[in-house]
């Protein structure tokens, strides 16, 4: 390539050989071309390796880097210290996109750092759930934190936004971390001067047995994020304490929902939702949490038997 790309697309590669190919299809298929794929290969050892060379001869907009095995965050790192375009797109490599996402985003680019878009959610090719903003917005950077932790439409992935490079000069995803997107999404978020959203699910989120994130039902580093959270913003915006406080009994109700989904032991059920308790008073008092949310908030902190019975037959 002779010219500096608009947008670098990091894609880390972990032991995906049969699903890489359409991953990196629907990005060499983009109807937006400026772009730089660069496909980071975390020490696969099922012919992903060997399919990531073969992808770069195809296309001169496809670059390859082989390291050791470091996880997802450290790939992501290096794909960023490798990054040459203006701007930076993340994909995970069992995922696609569509073949328009690019070019709806870019008109939005010169007067945003951040432009957010939907995910759907698909098993099988069916699709399951669909995340999306609810209409396209600039937001501030107060504002998309709001809506990130309440429901309005931006979620924590990092995958269904397209960032400014130079918001990255002084974040790196977490290594060793199991929901990396958690720690880092509302510090870049903050960074930002605007964020734009737009209504439109553009990235396929394919659910699979296999993937790092549909491995593991729960994991604590949700709450322990959500905590994180919460201090950054008592001491950077104490205006959205309550939210980010909203966020941490969401994070211990996401808890107790794969409790009662895995049948756990009563007495941790017991457990989380007497930390619930501790939430319930300012979430109700917090009207930018969605009434439908606050009442199920509501019905698990308060009722939990009828909660458990409703949420095991909504379940089946």
């Amino acid at each position: 390539m002779d010219s500096r790309p608009l947008i670098s697309v990091v894609v880390p590669v972990y032991n995906v050989v049969e699903y890489l190919e359409e991953c990196v299809s629907s990005l060499t298929n983009q109807s937006f071309g400026d772009i730089e794929i660069i496909l980071v290969d975390d020490g696969s050892t099922d012919g992903s390796s060997t399919m990531c060379d073969d992808l770069e001869k195809s296309d001169e907009r496809i670059r390859v880097i082989h390291k050791e095995n470091g996880g997802l965050s450290d790939a992501r790192n290096t794909g960023i210290r490798f990054a040459t375009g203006e701007y930076l797109s993340f994909i995970d490599s069992d995922d696609w996109l569509s073949l328009n996402a690019f070019a709806c985003c870019v008109p939005y680019l010169n007067d945003s750092d951040i432009v957010v878009f939907g995910i759907v959610k698909e098993i099988g090719g069916v699709v399951v759930k669909e995340l999306k903003p609810r209409t396209t917005a600039s937001l501030s950077n107060a504002q998309a934190l709001e809506q990130l932790n309440c429901f309005g439409g931006i979620d924590v992935s990092a995958c269904n936004k397209i960032y400014r490079k130079t918001l990255f000069n002084d974040i790196v995803y977490p290594v060793g971390k199991y929901c990396e997107d958690c720690y880092t999404t509302f510090r870049i978020i903050d960074l930002a001067s605007s964020i734009v959203t737009l209504p439109h699910s553009f990235y396929h989120y394919r659910m699979r047995d296999g993937s790092i994130t549909h491995a593991v039902p729960f994991h604590e580093e949700f709450i322990e994020a959500a905590l994180i959270q919460l201090d950054y913003f008592k001491r950077h915006h104490p205006e959205l304490v309550d939210v980010a406080f909203g966020y941490c009994g969401f994070a211990y109700l996401t808890k107790l929902n794969c409790l009662i989904k895995y049948d756990a032991d009563c007495n941790e059920i017991k457990k989380v939702c007497s930390e619930l308790r501790k939430f319930n008073s300012s979430i109700q008092h917090c009207k930018s949490i969605p009434t439908i949310k606050r009442l199920q908030f509501a019905i698990a902190s308060m009722f939990p038997s009828a909660y458990s019975f409703v949420f095991r037959r909504k379940a089946k």
